[in-house]
């Protein structure tokens, strides 16, 4: 309960802050920021250690811009079709993919393809305005920014908080069990109830 606790103060503080960026900032992109930041946030919310994920959503950003940028004004202008789109977006797939399998790459590529993605965002037709690119990749970035100040700067997991809630949970866990009756008292006093009446 303290866990979910520390997490939606974490949820309030990054969407606090990126509300009152929309409205100091008025910056036509700030909508699509605070959707994305939202489902960061609840995506941040499930994961055993949200701080250590919200560190890995910052490192994974720049690459799938990146690689995002070069595939929509680079490729994709020069192909028509689904067919040589999935050739074009495949070895970029599989790139990320793969760093998903290294042991020093696993942790920020699981959301690097995520990113890769949203940034590139096909549609039919496919637009190449460069200014609306750049737009979705500053709102990605605020939004991520926005995730590593509050759960990572403000409001960090404590290893030592979650170790006395792990041994809290535990204790309370073993006293429940030890406040039942043993098994092997219920299984011998049934036939002597039975044998009473």
């Amino acid at each position: 309960i303290v866990g979910a606790g520390l997490n939606a103060v974490r949820t309030m503080i990054a969407l606090g802050l990126g509300a009152l960026f929309c409205i100091f900032s008025g910056w036509s992109g700030s909508t699509a920021m605070l959707v994305q930041l939202a489902a960061f946030v609840a995506l941040l919310g499930m994961t055993p250690d949200p701080s250590h994920a919200g560190r890995n959503m910052a490192l994974a950003l720049p690459i799938p811009i990146l690689l995002a940028g070069l595939v929509k004004f680079l490729a994709l202008p020069l192909v028509a079709g689904f067919v040589p789109f999935a050739l074009v977006v495949a070895p970029c797939s599989f790139l990320l993919c793969l760093l998903v399998r290294l042991p020093l790459t696993a942790g920020p590529a699981g959301t690097m393809l995520l990113f890769f993605c949203l940034v590139l965002s096909p549609s039919n037709p496919q637009s190449y305005d460069l200014a609306s690119f750049l737009n979705l990749c500053a709102a990605q970035g605020v939004a991520v920014l926005m995730l590593v100040i509050s759960f990572w700067l403000i409001l960090p997991v404590s290893p030592h908080r979650r170790l006395f809630r792990v041994a809290d949970a535990i204790g309370r866990d073993l006293g429940r069990r030890l406040e039942r009756r043993p098994l092997s008292l219920i299984h011998i006093s049934e036939p002597t109830r039975q044998a009473e009446i």
